[in-house]
């Protein structure tokens, strides 16, 4: 399966913060659409688009909260010294 890395998450949260939407919404369709088994991005993303009709402040910072966690979850997940189980390529390292 095939997840969004830790750069693409934390891209995500940038754009957020920096407050540019109009950069948000094609760049979180690009990546609803090249990560389709990636059930946590598939369910943060809506909520990213729906913040941006809506703009509500809580509602911002709930996203950039979830994706901060996921993103730190991606990055212990495919590191080979701690968790490592999500390793790309896993099959051919030695």
């Amino acid at each position: 399966m095939i997840t969004a890395c830790y750069y693409t998450l934390i891209h995500i949260i940038s754009v957020l913060e920096r407050g540019n939407y109009e950069e948000i919404v094609p760049f979180c369709n690009k990546i609803l659409n090249r990560y389709r088994n990636d059930s946590e991005l598939q369910s943060v993303c809506p909520l990213v688009q729906k913040y941006v009709k809506n703009g509500r402040d809580e509602d911002l910072k709930n996203i950039i909260t979830k994706l901060k966690e996921l993103a730190e979850i991606r990055r212990v997940c495919v590191s080979s010294g701690v968790g490592g189980e999500l390793l790309w390529l896993k099959k051919r390292r030695p």
